[in-house]
């Protein structure tokens, strides 16, 4: 089954994460990308539900200024928060705020997490952790207890990891009940 995507997007710019909003009978991708200097985010389900060989009706979610980089986590629940990284900080739409024109939360002021390249998150343990590349190449890490991913409050400040990196991964070690972090070094 082909994933079309309802907008135009420069190839190279293109990041797409998993999704599962509430409510919905499948799940999707949030995807996120530029065309000239346009910028856009999408939710678009695996197909149309009620009409399989027609294209899924994609979602458009508004985006922070500066946005520059997205990732979601699943959580205990079966539904995703998406993180969207911005020029104001780190963002958050949480489960119940992911329809049609829906804006994020912002949780993370600090500048550690302004701008960010990259971001990966994770909910494992009741916690939900949200690591990023900011825009001066350092890795930064931030957290909050599960469910309380749209409350300024909850969260942790960024604590930076490495001063400079070109990338990062992580996995989740189920049987140790923690976060394994690998990172390629400048």
């Amino acid at each position: 089954n082909e994933h079309l995507l309802p907008v135009e997007l420069s190839a190279g710019s293109i990041t797409s994460c998993l999704a599962n909003r509430p409510g919905d009978p499948i799940p999707g991708i949030y995807t996120f990308g530029t065309i000239g200097t346009a910028v856009e985010l999408v939710f678009v389900p695996q197909f149309n539900w009620f009409m399989p060989k027609l294209p899924a009706n994609a979602v458009e979610l508004t985006l922070p200024a500066g946005t520059t980089a997205i990732a979601s986590a699943l959580n205990s629940s079966g539904v995703t928060n998406l993180f969207v990284s911005g020029s104001a900080g780190l963002s958050v739409f949480v489960p119940g705020n992911q329809g049609q024109g829906a804006v994020p939360v912002v949780v993370v002021t600090n500048a550690l997490a302004m701008g960010a390249s990259q971001l990966a998150a994770s909910t494992n343990g009741g916690q939900t952790a949200v690591w990023g590349v900011n825009a001066q190449g350092g890795l930064f890490y931030v957290q909050c207890a599960e469910g309380s991913e749209g409350e300024a409050t909850a969260w942790s400040a960024p604590v930076p990891l490495l001063p400079s990196v070109e990338g990062f991964a992580f996995y989740l070690n189920l049987n140790a009940g923690s976060n394994v972090l690998f990172a390629n070094i400048d």
